[in-house]
C-alpha cells in the first residue's frame, strides 16, 4: 500500500524535475533570447548546405561510373553529412552546457540559488536538459541537409533517424562530463579547455577499446559500438547481439549514455554539497554499477578475446578494464586527498575505514578504490565468461597487478596531501596528477623513443622494452614480469602511503593541543 501511495507522488516528482523545471525553462529561453543564437544556427546550416554542396558537386563532375560506384559515393555523401554534424555537436555541445553553470558563478548568483528550496539535483538537470533541447534544434536544423541523402539514394530514413539519436548521444555526453567540470572550476576558460579535453579523451578510449577485435558472430557489432562518434554513419544502422537477441546499436548507445550522464550529475551534486550527502553517496553506489557493467559489456561485446587473456595468447593487462583506470586520472585527487583546510570532505579522518566507504571522506579513498577494482575484475570475468571462454590462472598477475596500480595511484595522493598540507587540498590535487604522471606516462614516452631509435638503426633499446618495462602492461604470457611489476607498485605504495601516513599522524598530534584549547 506505502509502495502504491507514494508512486504517484515519485511519478510527480520526475516530471516536476525532468520537465516541468523552472530552472530548465529559464536557461532556454536566455540561450534563444540571445543575438548569438540565430547567428550560429545560420552559420551552421550554411556550412553543412556548402560542404553538402561542394561534396555533391564533386560526385557528378566526376565522370562517366558505374551504378555501384555512384551509390558507395552517395553513401559518403551520408557520412559527410553526419561527420559534419556530429563534429559541430562535439564543438558546441559542452560551451553551452557549461556556460549556464559557469554563469551562475560569475554573476555570484550561485549562493543564491542554494539558499533557495531548490535542490542540487533540480539546479543540474534543469541546466543539462535546457542544453540539449538546443543540440536537439541543431539537429533539427540539419535535417533538410540529411533529407538530401534520402533523396538521392544515399541512405534510408532509418539509416538517418538512427544516426540522429547516436549523435544526439554524444551531444548529451558531452554536455554531462562537462557539468562537473564547470562545478568545480567555475572559470569559463578553463571549463571550456578542460571539458573539450575530456570529451576528446572520452570519445577516444571508447571507440579504440570498441571497435578494436570488433568482429562477432554473425557479423553483429560491438555492444557499444554506437557510443563512436568517428563512425557514426557506418554503424547506425548495424546491430547488435544481446543475451542472444539482436537489437538496434542505438538502445545500449543510449542506456550507457544516460548511466554516464547520470553519474556525471551526481559528481556536480556531490562537489555541491558536504560529506556524507545523499550525492556522494548515490554517486559511489552508480560508481560501483558503472565499474561492473562497462568491462562486462566490453568484454561480452568483443567476444572476450580482447579483455581477458586466453591460454597461449600473450597480450597485455585486460583492455575492458582501461577506460575506467584512466578515469581515474579524473577521480582520484578527490578521493585520496586530505588536508586541514576545505571541511570534512578532506578533512584526514583516517588511513582505511570500511564505515566510511560510501561518505565521501579522506579514510575511505583506498577501500573504495580497491572495491571499484574489485567491480571490475568482476564484471570483466563475467563478460568473458559469457561468451564462453575460459578465465584461468594466467590472468592473475594482471589481475593482482590492477590491484596494485590502484594502491599505488591513491598513495600518491596521500603523500602529495603531506608534501601540501598547508597550501590546501587543490595543490595536493596538483601533485597527485604530476606524481601519476611521471610514473606512468613519463616511462612509456622514454622507453618509446628509445625504442624506436633502434629501430632505425641508431642506439635504443631491444624492441619490446616499452610493454615489458612501463608500469602500464601487464604480460599475461610473462607471469614473472608481470608479478615483479606488481611488486614494484606495492613497494611504491607503500612508501609513500606510509610518509603520508606518518606525515598524517604526526601533523594532528601537533593540532590537538590547539584543538583541546579552542
Amino acid at each position: 500500500m506505502t509502495v502504491v501511495a507514494g508512486l504517484p507522488g515519485w511519478v510527480r516528482e520526475q516530471w516536476r524535475v525532468y520537465l516541468d523545471n523552472a530552472a530548465m525553462t529559464k536557461e532556454y529561453r536566455t540561450q534563444l533570447r540571445s543575438n548569438k543564437a540565430p547567428w550560429f544556427l545560420s552559420g551552421y546550416l550554411m556550412l553543412l548546405i556548402v560542404t553538402a554542396s561542394l561534396f555533391y558537386i564533386g560526385i557528378q563532375t566526376s565522370g562517366v561510373r558505374s551504378v555501384a560506384e555512384i551509390q558507395d559515393s552517395l553513401r559518403t555523401f551520408f557520412g559527410v553529412v553526419v561527420g559534419m554534424m556530429e563534429f559541430m555537436v562535439a564543438l558546441s555541445a559542452p560551451v553551452i552546457a557549461a556556460s549556464g553553470i559557469v554563469s551562475e558563478y560569475t554573476t555570484r548568483m550561485i549562493d543564491l540559488v542554494f539558499s533557495s528550496p531548490m535542490s542540487p539535483k533540480y539546479f543540474l538537470v534543469g541546466k543539462l536538459v535546457a542544453s540539449y533541447r538546443y543540440v536537439l534544434i541543431l539537429l533539427v536544423v540539419s535535417l533538410p541537409i540529411a533529407a538530401v541523402s534520402v533523396v538521392l539514394g544515399g541512405a534510408t530514413w532509418a539509416d538517418v533517424v538512427a544516426a540522429y539519436a547516436l549523435v544526439s548521444f554524444h551531444g548529451l555526453l558531452y554536455m554531462a562530463i562537462s557539468v562537473p567540470i564547470a562545478v568545480m572550476t567555475g572559470k569559463a576558460v578553463s571549463t571550456v579547455v578542460w571539458s573539450y579535453l575530456a570529451a576528446f579523451l572520452f570519445s577516444v578510449a571508447l571507440s579504440a577499446f570498441t571497435l578494436v577485435g570488433a568482429a562477432r558472430p554473425g557479423g553483429s557489432l560491438p555492444l557499444l559500438a554506437g557510443m563512436t562518434p568517428f563512425a557514426t554513419s557506418f554503424v547506425a544502422s548495424g546491430t547488435t547481439e544481446l543475451l542472444g537477441t539482436k537489437v538496434p546499436v542505438w538502445i545500449p548507445a543510449g542506456v550507457f549514455t544516460l548511466l554516464v550522464a547520470k553519474i556525471m550529475l551526481l559528481s556536480a551534486g556531490s562537489v555541491l554539497t558536504g560529506a556524507g550527502s545523499k550525492e556522494t553517496f548515490s554517486l559511489r553506489i552508480h560508481g560501483l554499477v558503472l565499474c561492473l557493467t562497462v568491462p562486462f559489456l566490453m568484454a561480452y561485446g568483443t567476444g572476450g578475446s580482447r579483455t581477458i587473456a586466453l591460454p597461449g595468447s600473450g597480450g597485455a593487462v585486460p583492455t575492458a578494464v582501461w577506460p575506467l583506470m584512466w578515469c581515474f586520472v579524473v577521480f582520484l585527487p578527490f578521493v585520496s586527498v586530505w588536508s586541514s583546510a576545505g571541511g570534512a570532505k578532506t578533512w584526514p579522518n583516517g588511513l582505511f575505514s570500511v564505515k566510511w566507504i560510501l561518505r565521501g571522506t579522506p579514510s575511505s579513498g583506498l577501500p573504495y578504490l580497491l572495491l571499484l577494482t574489485l567491480s571490475m575484475v568482476v564484471g570483466q570475468v563475467l563478460g568473458t565468461l559469457a561468451t564462453g571462454q575460459q578465465v584461468g590462472p594466467e590472468n592473475a598477475a594482471g589481475i593482482v597487478g590492477l590491484f596494485a596500480a590502484s594502491t599505488m595511484a591513491w598513495s600518491f595522493g596521500w603523500l602529495s596531501s603531506a608534501l601540501m598540507w598547508r597550501q590546501g587540498p587543490e595543490a595536493a590535487r596538483r601533485l597527485t596528477l604530476l606524481f601519476l604522471f611521471m610514473v606512468t606516462v613519463a616511462p612509456i614516452v622514454v622507453l618509446g623513443i628509445l625504442e624506436s631509435a633502434s629501430a632505425i638503426g641508431t642506439w635504443g633499446l631491444p624492441q619490446g622494452w616499452t610493454e615489458t618495462y612501463n608500469m602500464t602492461t601487464f604480460a599475461f604470457d610473462a607471469p614473472p614480469a608481470a608479478a615483479a611489476k606488481a611488486a614494484v607498485m606495492g613497494l611504491i605504495a607503500l612508501a609513500a602511503g606510509g610518509f603520508g601516513e606518518w606525515k598524517r599522524r604526526k601533523i594532528l598530534s601537533e593540532m590537538e593541543p590547539y584543538a583541546r584549547t579552542a
